[in-house]
């Protein structure tokens, strides 16, 4: 930008000539590690080593992954992308690269990359791009060692952890110039052997079906929720058979990716995959879909069918049913009968739902109370719709479990209102009776009631991940562990690649414990840390189990790091909360956690 002659005043936005744009990007900033002892070493090496690195990233690795090289420096360079996913892989590519060509440098010193990824609003100029966003990511980078890669949550939000990318939680940390902690993930290079299938083997002969979200190409952006809306419905229709189906959340990593069966199969465990496209003409819908077997990529059905939009929103879709008799009649040959969909009434309103849900298990009061708006909103903008209702109650149970909530009387009333309250908008909800069986037994430690509800919603819908994921803990604060790790294994098979993972993890390894399979609880309880940090519940699960395999200092170690999130914990708090009073186990837990360090009051 040129300033006039003879004007020495600074422009600004209201400068006709101002040029800044505002745009949301992911911002890579890359740097070389030591830089300046390497070049001590040997400056040309250095040098012509950085160049060739340079040319590398220019010539292939950003037209492959759609970056744009904002700046380089002699040590370090700054990378804008529209996503998450593609600065992901192009941070992999640059370190791949500097691992292959990298011979010592003087005396035996080697050259390594570090680098950072943050998700925000910036100003962009043509040339150049500034603001908060910019020097985030630059602040994240200094937390990541040789050959490693760190982000900000906004930039992990975009990446499906065990698929595009490994994602260790760092946890909330301090950086330079920030009077904030900054919420900080590590990635980890994911080969595909090392996908998350499922943890558990099937628990019958039924064969795991995954339904994808439905594409759309080149359609508006307003419509692109028509494709999970179509999947839902397909999804509510195959829960009533004898398939194993998988949740929609679960299936959603696979969107907008072009993937081989095989990746699939192995992602989700999943024997079968229903995909399907879909295009959008005023009010009408074009869909097709196609079921195919993911062994040998061979296809078993497709059909086509073009109906009103509005027939998505009808509590018995059309188009959801002829894709759901078609698909059930080609694996098990019989026709399914219809079941019951309630979606929301606008688009919009479903992914207010979706996102309430997801902001839920963020493990932050800002984003836990954010939850609440959303879902709370979304109960008076569509006052007949009863999922809404549902979730809310367990945000109040997930909030004493938290201890964000005070009063655990008062809000299992409160929680007890609202399953209510979507019981009488739909009396078959199976979500709600399996969100009526946690608050009758882990706030109001009613075993018997919560049993019955949680038998309620699976007998409505056995494949209804979160009623198996409760009855589990339930068997397992009755001591009955061998029933507690069936009804673990069955809820993580349902759900390979949830959102909220980490917590199916976390209560399957309290199952496990309660089984005696002390090593699998600590795999799980370490898996599900990995992902969440900050989840105080699964450092306790750990504590125990590692004390019980003999890994003291294990087990020291993690009561430390529960000691730093949740400072004021007690044992004599744990025994007053806990739903195990009947466990034959719980002696041997307190001991466990006073063995490694809790204080007893």
């Amino acid at each position: 930008m040129t300033l006039s002659s003879g004007n020495n005043k600074m422009p600004s936005v209201d400068d006709p000539g101002f040029s800044l744009q505002r745009r949301r990007k992911v911002v890579l900033v890359v740097d070389l590690v030591e830089s300046v002892s390497l070049m001590q070493a040997d400056e040309l090496g250095v040098i012509a080593r950085w160049q060739a690195f340079l040319a590398h990233v220019n010539q292939l690795i950003l037209p492959a992954h759609e970056g744009r090289l904002v700046k380089s420096l002699g040590d370090g360079l700054m990378v804008e992308f529209e996503s998450a996913r593609n600065a992901a892989a192009a941070a992999r590519a640059m370190h791949a690269y500097m691992s292959e060509h990298n011979e010592p440098i003087g005396a035996g010193r080697t050259m390594a990359l570090r680098a950072g990824l943050h998700a925000a609003e910036v100003y962009i100029d043509g040339l150049d791009i500034y603001g908060k966003g910019v020097n985030l990511a630059a602040r994240v980078a200094t937390l990541a060692g040789p050959n490693q890669t760190t982000m900000t949550v906004e930039a992990r939000e975009e990446l499906v952890d065990g698929l595009d990318v490994d994602i260790e939680d760092l946890g909330e940390c301090y950086l330079k110039h920030m009077e904030q902690t900054v919420r900080v993930y590590r990635m980890h290079s994911c080969k595909d052997e090392a996908l998350p299938g499922p943890v558990a083997e099937p628990v019958s002969d039924r064969q795991v079906i995954a339904v994808l979200p439905f594409e759309a190409h080149g359609e508006d952006p307003k419509h692109a929720v028509v494709g999970d809306l179509i999947c839902d419905a397909v999804i509510h229709q195959l829960a009533r058979t004898d398939l194993h189906v998988l949740s929609r959340l679960s299936c959603a990593a696979f969107k907008g990716r072009v993937v081989d069966p095989g990746t699939i199969e192995r992602g989700l465990g999943a024997r079968y995959a229903l995909t399907g496209t879909f295009h959008v003409n005023g009010i009408h819908l074009f869909v097709s879909a196609t079921l195919t077997d993911l062994r040998d990529g061979s296809v078993l059905w497709a059909g086509r069918r073009t109906t009103a939009l509005s027939d998505l929103f009808d509590a018995e879709s059309e188009l959801a049913a002829m894709i759901a008799e078609g698909t059930y009649s080609a694996i098990l040959q019989s026709h399914i009968g219809h079941a019951r969909n309630q979606p929301p009434a606008a688009l919009d309103d479903y992914a207010l739902l979706i996102g309430g849900i997801a902001l839920m298990h963020r493990q932050s009061r800002i984003d836990f109370a954010r939850s609440r708006e959303l879902l709370e909103h979304l109960t008076e903008r569509r006052p007949r719709f009863g999922a809404p209702r549902a979730w809310l109650g367990q945000w109040y149970a997930i909030g004493v479990s938290q201890g964000w909530l005070a009063d655990p009387q008062h809000e299992a009333k409160r929680a007890m209102f609202e399953v209510e309250r979507a019981f009488e908008r739909d009396p078959s909800l199976s979500l709600a009776m399996t969100i009526k069986g946690q608050i009758e037994g882990y706030l109001l430690k009613d075993f018997d009631a919560a049993e019955r509800a949680y038998q309620i919603a699976i007998a409505e819908n056995p494949n209804e991940a979160l009623a198996w994921l409760f009855m589990a803990t339930l068997n397992a604060w009755r001591g009955l562990g061998e029933q507690a790790k069936q009804a673990a294994d069955r809820a993580l098979l349902l759900s390979p690649l949830h959102p909220a993972r980490y917590y199916y993890e976390s209560l399957a390894a309290t199952a496990y414990l309660s089984a005696g399979e002390f090593a699998k609880s600590a795999e799980l309880a370490e898996r599900s840390l990995r992902s969440q940090r900050l989840h105080a519940s699964t450092y306790k699960t750990l504590i125990a189990a590692s004390a019980m395999m003999g890994r003291e200092a294990r087990a020291r170690e993690v009561a430390t790091a529960l000691l730093e999130i949740e400072p004021h914990f007690t044992i004599e708090q744990f025994v007053a909360r806990s739903p195990m009073a009947s466990s034959p186990q719980l002696q041997d837990i307190v001991e466990s956690m006073r063995s490694a360090g809790i204080p007893q009051n």
